[in-house]
């Protein structure tokens, strides 16, 4: 559902609606490592963090470690990155799509060799308060569709009133099995 506002209201607007990027990383396979260091997405460097997230246009509030992963809350919601997986989740006028390309070449120096990507949002109550590229779904599937062969794009529900979003889509470089894992969300609404 959109919202109609008149121009002198719209910088006193906040988007709420949440954008999901999730990214599962994978490869090589342990059989053809040449070495016993394993892949692993939580050593990127504070310089490249500090990059994905000033591309996406959100900044670091605070950050938690443990053994199992590393989880940043952000001026415009949270990022979490596990050994092999990432979860950027954002709103307001955030541009999370800007991440893939530094997200997958960041992926591939760290010894990663393919990925499965998700990416959801609910429709926008001011979606003309967007940078024009994510106004609408079918302009994000652009931006996604080069980063994926065989993926999907799923739009659910009425589309003249809220719908879900959602893509799903793997690697040109080589295609895997889906994540063996799960992911779950407590949503308030």
């Amino acid at each position: 559902m959109t919202v109609n506002m008149d121009e002198r209201q719209s910088e006193n607007i906040y988007e709420g609606t949440e954008k999901l990027l999730e990214m599962w990383f994978f490869g090589p396979e342990p059989d053809v490592l040449e070495s016993k260091t394993v892949p692993d997405m939580r050593q990127l460097t504070r310089k490249q963090i500090r990059y994905i997230l000033d591309l996406a246009r959100c900044t670091v509030l605070a950050e938690i470690r443990n053994e199992f992963q590393i989880a940043f809350l952000l001026s415009e919601s949270s990022f979490f990155i596990t050994r092999n997986r990432i979860i950027l989740k954002t709103c307001g006028k955030t541009t999370l799509l800007k991440t893939l390309k530094p997200l997958t070449e960041f992926a591939y120096e760290l010894g990663f060799t393919k990925y499965v990507l998700y990416y959801s949002r609910r429709s926008y109550l001011f979606p003309e308060l967007q940078p024009p590229s994510q106004r609408e779904f079918s302009n994000e599937l652009k931006i996604i569709q080069p980063f994926c062969d065989n993926g999907a794009g799923y739009t659910f529900g009425r589309l003249n009133r809220d719908c879900w979003n959602f893509y799903c889509g793997q690697s040109a470089q080589g295609m895997t099995d889906e994540p063996p894992g799960q992911t779950v969300e407590a949503r308030r609404l």
